[in-house]
């Protein structure tokens, strides 16, 4: 979502955060032209707070309302994608980011949008028990062009999963590719990282380190 949503979650939270959540959630219920700012900012909050805030299934059902008024919306879209695998809605993100990728392709969407579909539908798979069709998602992504931050990604996710299906030499190679590419969204310390040594996974995959 818009890149203004995440520091405005922080500002609010940093004062009263029961009081700023609760102001929120009355905005979102009452408000008119602010409705969809709330909400989106209370999705945030229940996708990213370490301080009890969190709830998923809240930011699903959020974004189900928002994207019921905008249903064009790739922004949006991603945003619910978001919400659906972080609530453990995996078989719904996954038909979510298939349409998403479909979109990319007939041009409803943008197609520089197309790698962050992929990213999204590749971490449903993996999710799903499908590591080669995660693979083949997140090696498409990075064959996008222009390579956007979404690709550079994709290409370090897909040495990650090498490595978790113990084929250390090729991840070794998509690392290295990622290196060589201009560090313009601040992803090379992932890839020098694993360079050193083998991805480990805790828990699912995040779908964006950001």
């Amino acid at each position: 979502y818009p890149r203004m949503i995440r520091p405005l979650a922080k500002v609010i939270l940093r004062g009263d955060r029961k009081r700023g959540i609760e102001r929120l959630r009355l905005v979102a219920e009452k408000g008119s032209w602010a409705a969809v700012a709330a909400k989106m900012l209370l999705v945030e909050i229940s996708l990213h707070d370490p301080y009890g805030a969190r709830d998923p299934a809240l930011a699903v059902r959020l974004m189900e309302e928002v994207r019921a008024k905008y249903p064009s919306s790739s922004m949006l879209h991603s945003a619910q994608l978001a919400a659906l695998y972080q609530a453990g809605r995996v078989e719904e993100a996954h038909k979510g980011a298939l349409d998403y990728v479909k979109k990319a392709e007939d041009g409803r969407y943008r197609r520089f949008d197309m790698p962050k579909g992929l990213v999204f539908l590749a971490a449903a798979l993996w999710a799903l028990k499908r590591p080669e069709d995660a693979l083949a998602a997140y090696r498409r992504a990075y064959e996008e062009k222009p390579r956007n931050r979404w690709a550079v990604w994709a290409l370090i996710r897909a040495g990650n999963v090498l490595d978790l299906l113990s084929r250390r030499p090729d991840a070794l190679q998509h690392y290295k590719e990622a290196v060589a590419e201009p560090d313009r969204w601040g992803y090379k310390e992932y890839a020098e990282r694993a360079l050193k040594r083998p991805f480990v996974l805790e828990g699912e995959f995040t779908v964006d380190p950001r």
